[in-house]
């Protein structure tokens, strides 16, 4: 029942505490008509926000009167100022509560975790709590309407006991507002969660059917085995094998190496997570405070899926396929040996198969009950965690704790963890944040751990041709380079408005490694041929014959540049923005430079620029720099599929097989895993991949190469002070010892040497051709997690 809008107004004329009584009278007949948990929740969000509403007009109405010092009734203002406001905000309290037990009850019935009689008895327990609250707010309202009418009865009235006391309407009423608010936000987020529980729900039920599947297949599997061995018991004269290969022909072609839900398992499951939405849902109560929990739903039911169930399938889909081969294999040497038996005119070896096919079914049965138990793991995790309700617990919502998985999977699991140990140990030390401090003994042991890293990964001389391939963009030509058809299609567009004659400015952004180079040299040659011209400090350059040498000025190699475009509209490039900047010349003038100049000429000049998605950050902090270019292009991350036809052109081009430590040619599905492991460890970054690729990889004789990643993995042993060098050159990609002391001055010999000569003997930083310290490039993308994980960049 409303109670309406405009019976809450009528009220606020001239007061009379009977309006109380009234408002009071029809609220608890909307909550007696009550008879769901769903209704009740509609009753409260509606019914009892327009009783407060009734109440807080009230209450102001008299405030007003006594603020424009308009005589007014003194029992009302005490009652609705001083006695009341205390006992209605209890009512507040206890309303928004009881809505937040309700929805979270609601939620638990979704996910099934409470049958109908315990919703029923919760939502009794929950309307009668509500009907003696408001009954006592009644009785409350009539014992201080005759309290207050004995005190205005007094000498003096009521006006000789307030004249004293401060009016505390405006502190109730703004805390009413925020009450109310608090339930409009549990009635909204509690509605729009009952979607995220769906597709948990959805996620559940496909997980539960693939094991259905597998289950039900291995079962299948070992009825048709005993069907066979009826048939070979039953085969008895040389004129029935004909018949019986043909038999056996029909099962074999039904039998299928690739489940059919196992190549799209990890994309379904990536689609679905995709669809669930931020949160900042209420959770709890505490000391009258509301709770909330704020967090990407997405990325983490992702992560858990990845790190937690993830592992058991991979177990499942190897024990399939180990299985299913074993049991094809053995049917087609059945055909086989009948085959030859006619060929012989002999039955001879009937027997042997006999015997081989009993020891068979043992094998299957024992294969049954190994996947009976991952499937067991999988339901017991996927029913008791992967829940959307867990989110109103006290503990971190899906959680991974390392420590507890790896002693689970060794424990119960010990063939998978010898197996895939590493990468889980991998990618678990990943979760919550990119990158996770390595907790080692001391100093020294974090150190030698990190040596043992960068020796694993550096460039070793045996696997130079191999490696090469890998880590040299420009190998064998163009024939290297991967599409990348959405950025390139991008580009096409905006090159057709510039023509046109609109502005145009390209901001290409990527972390290094991510091919920010290589994209622009192509699409510069693709759509400007040779009319375009690369800036780079310290470089001579020529422009319709004109030739002019830069400095790290890029004020004066921008005017150069406008000299020399009278009878063309080519396309500059920047590339590496970073690197134009000197004592003279400082970075952010020459920056300024550039957005003059993008601001003026982007109608004659085709203007691209790439820079790494940490300085962009740092920029926006200090100019508008990022807002100045018409576009930007962000290729910092690359799609699966581009990575790995990257690793196959190049695997391709080496003429080598890939075999794994036992010298077992990887299958094309082992292949996928190793890259989509690299993937999301290295976030998608392309030539952070192909780089990695090349640490697991040793050549050996016969045209082979092993893979076996050893996930080496990378400890933090900077001081505060390295760390501050590190972020200095992770933004602007070299530093050298004069630019270091021109920037410290004093602190550079005191504290920052020591520092600079420690990260250059451990090759964290190496020293180029020109003595320009960069970051060790096989270091870069933990080194730029690590200055994450410390808060010194975002």
């Amino acid at each position: 029942m409303n109670l309406g809008t405009a019976q809450a107004t009528s009220a606020v004329g001239i007061f009379d505490v009977s309006v109380i009584s009234d408002l009071i009278k029809k609220y608890r007949l909307s909550l007696d008509e009550c008879s769901t948990s769903l209704i009740l929740q509609e009753v409260i969000f509606v019914d009892f926000l327009d009783f407060s509403n009734a109440y807080i007009a009230l209450a102001s109405s008299e405030f007003q009167k006594h603020n424009k010092t308009v005589k007014g009734d003194e029992i009302s203002f005490y009652l609705l100022h001083f006695s009341l406001s205390e006992p209605f905000k209890d009512m507040l309290f206890l309303h928004r509560d009881v809505l937040l037990q309700l929805y979270i009850a609601y939620h638990k019935k979704v996910e099934n975790l409470v049958d109908k009689e315990a919703i029923k008895e919760h939502f009794a327990e929950s309307k009668k709590v509500l009907l003696q609250a408001l009954d006592n707010f009644a009785q409350k309202t009539l014992l201080e309407q005759k309290e207050a009418e004995r005190l205005n009865n007094t000498k003096g009235g009521l006006a000789s006991k307030l004249k004293h006391r401060q009016n505390p309407w405006n502190i109730y009423e703004e805390q009413f507002s925020i009450l109310q608010e608090q339930l409009i936000s549990i009635n909204v987020s509690g509605k729009s969660f009952e979607y995220e529980l769906e597709v948990f729900k959805a996620i559940r039920n496909h997980t539960d059917e693939v094991c259905k599947s597998i289950l039900k297949e291995a079962e299948q599997m070992i009825l048709s085995l005993e069907d066979g061995i009826k048939t070979i018991e039953g085969l008895t004269q040389i004129s029935q094998i004909d018949q019986t290969v043909d038999w056996l022909e029909n099962v074999v072609s039904k039998i299928e190496l690739d489940h059919p839900l196992q190549e799209n398992f990890t994309s379904y499951l990536e689609s679905m997570t995709a669809t669930l939405g931020k949160v900042n849902l209420p959770i709890a109560t505490s000391e009258g405070m509301l709770l909330t929990k704020k967090m990407d739903l997405g990325k983490a039911a992702q992560k858990w899926i990845d790190y937690t169930p993830l592992p058991y399938f991979i177990d499942l889909w190897e024990n399939r396929g180990q299985a299913i081969s074993y049991y094809k294999l053995r049917w087609l040497n059945l055909e086989n040996a009948l085959m030859l038996d006619k060929a012989n005119n002999s039955l001879e070896t009937l027997s042997v198969q006999l015997d081989g096919f009993r020891n068979v079914g043992t094998s299957l049965k024992q294969y049954l009950e190994k996947q009976e138990k991952v499937v067991a793991e999988i339901r017991k995790v996927m029913e008791t965690e992967f829940l959307g309700t867990n989110i109103y617990r006290s503990d971190e919502f899906l959680e991974v704790s390392l420590q507890s998985s790896m002693y689970q999977l060794t424990s119960q699991r010990k063939g998978l963890i010898d197996r895939f140990g590493g990468s889980l140990k991998n990618i678990l030390n990943r979760l919550g944040s990119k990158y996770e401090h390595n907790i080692v003994a001391n100093p020294s042991q974090r150190l030698e751990q990190t040596m043992q890293c960068i020796d694993y990964r550096m460039f070793k001389e045996e696997n130079a041709h191999y490696d090469t391939i890998f880590l040299n963009k420009n190998f064998v030509g163009d024939l290297f380079l991967v599409d990348r058809p959405e950025e390139e299609k991008k580009i096409s567009q905006y090159v057709g408005i510039w023509q046109s004659g609109i502005h145009k400015s390209i901001l290409v952004l990527g972390n290094p490694l991510s091919g920010k180079s290589t994209f622009l040299e192509k699409m510069a040659k693709e759509h400007f041929g040779k009319q375009v011209l690369f800036l780079k400090p310290d470089n001579d350059t020529v422009s319709e014959g004109r030739k002019f040498r830069t400095t790290k000025d890029l004020r004066e190699a921008l005017k150069q540049v406008k000299k020399s475009i009278y009878n063309s509209r080519p396309a500059v490039i920047i590339d590496d923005l970073e690197v134009w900047r000197s004592k003279e010349h400082p970075f952010l003038e020459n920056v300024q430079a550039l957005l003059d100049f993008v601001d003026l000429e982007s109608d004659h000049v085709f203007m691209m620029v790439s820079v790494s998605e940490m300085m962009k950050k740092h920029l926006d902090h200090r100019l508008p720099f990022s807002n100045t270019f018409s576009n930007h292009i962000n290729i910092g991350q690359a799609d699966f599929n581009t990575i790995y036809k990257a690793i196959l052109l190049r695997n391709g081009a080496s003429h080598r097989i890939l075999v794994d430590e036992n010298e077992n040619v990887l299958t094309d599905k082992q292949i996928e895993q190793n890259i989509r492991r690299l993937c999301r460890t290295l976030d998608f970054n392309l030539g952070e991949v192909l780089q990695a690729w090349t640490y697991g990889t040793t050549m050996i004789a016969d045209n082979k190469v092993i893979y076996k990643d050893r996930h080496v993995e990378f400890a933090d042993f900077f001081t505060s002070k390295e760390l501050l060098v590190l972020k200095y050159v992770a933004l602007y990609t070299y530093v050298t010892e004069i630019i270091l002391k021109d920037f410290l001055g004093k602190r550079f010999d005191q504290t920052y040497k020591a520092s600079l000569r420690r990260l250059t003997n451990t090759k964290v930083l190496l020293r180029d051709e020109i003595g320009e310290l960069r970051i060790n490039m096989v270091l870069a993308h933990d080194i730029r997690e690590l200055l994450k994980y410390h808060g010194m960049l975002k």
